[in-house]
């Protein structure tokens, strides 16, 4: 079984969304738990309200089964910070997914950034994991560059995957694994608390310029840069 988690946020809530696949084709089931604010799940899919609660990193744990015993589970940490400014209504925003190749920059003008961030190389014994975790992302989450056809650009998340090579016609989690932009992706996580030398890990930013890998600093207070992080299981 393998899965992948995803979140939005709206106003005080986020939205979490979490993708597994059975190699036999069973159902799933989904459920969904929280210790704090106000969780409601239906399926994949719940929505989390995070209002009132103080500035701090929390946690909800979905934990998927096929009904034959088999199972999985994964955490998603969400860092809430103070956020004094108004906010404007909108759409909800589409993830699509892009590769960062080398020397490449963000391009400007997405609503949100988000990275597919491995902590360090797998040791054989995770090889596989990672592999899958990555062909799930790959193969759910459409091209950015299609989505753009019908929905704006600022309405979009880009969801970036850092490799250090050009990719050819085809790109697989293999191929996506051996050219992976480690380094790249280090200078985005020694943003974040704690040693993060596993994953797969998704970082988002509103801003180009504060979630741009390249970028010297991110400020802990600027409301241009909020990160939030997942950990798959």
């Amino acid at each position: 079984m393998q899965r992948r988690v995803a979140q939005r946020r709206a106003r005080g809530a986020v939205t979490v969304n979490a993708w597994a696949a059975d190699s036999a084709g069973r159902s799933l089931r989904y459920a969904w738990e929280a210790p704090v604010g106000h969780l409601e799940s239906r399926g994949r899919q719940a929505r989390w309200d995070l209002a009132g609660l103080r500035p701090g990193v929390y946690a909800t744990v979905v934990r998927v089964s096929d009904g034959s015993g088999s199972a999985a589970e994964c955490v998603v940490r969400v860092l809430v910070r103070q956020d004094t400014g108004p906010r404007s209504p909108g759409p909800a925003r589409e993830t699509g997914s892009a590769l960062l190749g080398p020397g490449a920059r963000e391009v400007e003008g997405y609503g949100l950034y988000s990275y597919l961030l491995l902590g360090a190389p797998p040791g054989a014994g995770v090889r596989e994991r990672y592999v899958k975790s990555i062909e799930a992302f790959w193969t759910v989450v459409p091209d950015v560059r299609a989505l753009e056809e019908y929905v704006p650009r600022s309405d979009l998340n880009v969801a970036y995957v850092p490799v250090k090579a050009a990719p050819g016609t085809s790109v697989t989690a293999e191929w996506i694994l051996d050219n992976y932009d480690y380094a790249r992706a280090r200078s985005l996580l020694r943003h974040l608390p704690g040693a993060n030398r596993d994953g797969p890990y998704l970082v988002s930013a509103l801003s180009r310029s504060q979630a741009a890998v390249a970028a010297s600093t991110c400020s802990r207070t600027s409301r241009a840069c909020r990160p939030t992080w997942q950990r798959r299981g």
